[in-house]
């Protein structure tokens, strides 16, 4: 084998090695629970955007909530051991809170919730 071909090899190991990490890191960061990737990817990519079900605040579940919980989590805030759910509880409400440093925010509008939604699926691989 030539040099030039060899390093050209292992750069391409390397490459898919560091994509294999990253997609696992990805998938046990959104801590989806009870269904499969696939499905839980496609169920998300599929929920789409819409102005339906704003402002959004606990108690409610959804697509919305999971983009939402999925940004938040993407940036560093735990939404509860149950991780991205797509319902709205007391760990996703702290989360808001932190995230928007406000102690007494109760609800998320539509233009707040638009940059988690993006944050959310970009991050998403694809399948």
């Amino acid at each position: 084998m030539a040099k030039g071909n060899k390093k050209t090899v292992i750069l391409i190991v390397i490459s898919a090695l560091v994509v294999a990490v990253i997609s696992i890191v990805i998938f046990k960061r959104k801590k989806i629970r009870g269904s499969t990737v696939a499905s839980a990817l496609s169920s998300t990519v599929t929920a789409g955007y819409s102005t339906e079900n704003f402002p959004l605040q606990k108690g409610m579940a959804g697509e919305k909530v999971r983009a939402l919980q999925g940004g938040l989590e993407i940036l560093g805030y735990s939404v509860g051991k149950w991780g991205v759910d797509g319902k709205f509880g007391n760990d996703t409400l702290t989360a808001v809170r932190l995230s928007f440093k406000n102690p007494n925010k109760t609800q998320v509008t539509e233009a707040e919730w638009k940059p988690f939604y993006d944050i959310y699926s970009v991050q998403l691989p694809t399948v």
